[in-house]
């Protein structure tokens, strides 16, 4: 749609970037990141831990589904799973440090900088919350709207396969919403306290 109206230098040189961040809601992903990237700078340092949930699902889509999918194909808006390039294994220690450096580390400097030790802590928290009720899985599947997959053992980390010996999507979604939830309610009564 968008790329349509461009002009056809501006095609050629951009023309698979273009198509990758308008691939299904990565853009809405890369809006929320700078949104809440925004917010946590001039507002709230609570901001800070949906900053880390958007723009880590910006990478992880992106880099997950043209790196490990789709390869080196032009057709860019098929859902059509090819032999991977990259096997999944390596992709996941990519997608750890990548997140690890580029997103958690500048983050929390930042906000220790800013907003001392104490904010700091609660931050980490606060992802480890989201990270162990499977909060980066739900909001992967949402933004590139695919069904989560039937078998989710690769979410042998979260909270629920204790509690659960198979894992389904409603499980999924009920154990981040209460995850996402448990994060509001303890942002809301940490600014108020």
């Amino acid at each position: 749609m968008f790329a349509t109206l461009l002009p056809k230098q501006f095609k050629e040189k951009f023309g698979v970037t273009i198509s990758i961040l308008t691939f299904r809601l990565i853009w809405l992903a890369i809006l929320l990141s700078a949104a809440t990237l925004c917010l946590s700078v001039f507002y709230s340092y609570l901001f800070i831990v949906w900053y880390f949930v958007f723009s880590s699902r910006v990478f992880d889509t992106t880099g997950y589904y043209f790196v490990n999918v789709r390869g080196r194909t032009d057709n860019l808006k098929e859902w059509k799973p090819e032999p991977p390039i990259l096997c999944n294994q390596g992709y996941r220690v990519i997608a750890f440090w990548a997140s690890i450096f580029m997103l958690i580390i500048p983050s929390l400097c930042a906000e220790l900088a800013y907003y001392g030790w104490q904010n700091t802590l609660f931050t980490i928290g606060s992802l480890i919350v989201l990270y162990f009720t499977g909060a980066n899985e739900t909001v992967y599947y949402f933004f590139f709207q695919i069904p989560p997959d039937k078998d989710l053992d690769h979410c042998n980390y979260t909270i629920a396969r204790l509690f659960f010996k198979k894992l389904t999507p409603t499980i999924l979604i009920i154990e981040t919403l209460v995850g996402m939830l448990i994060v509001i309610i303890s942002s809301i009564y940490w600014v108020l306290k």
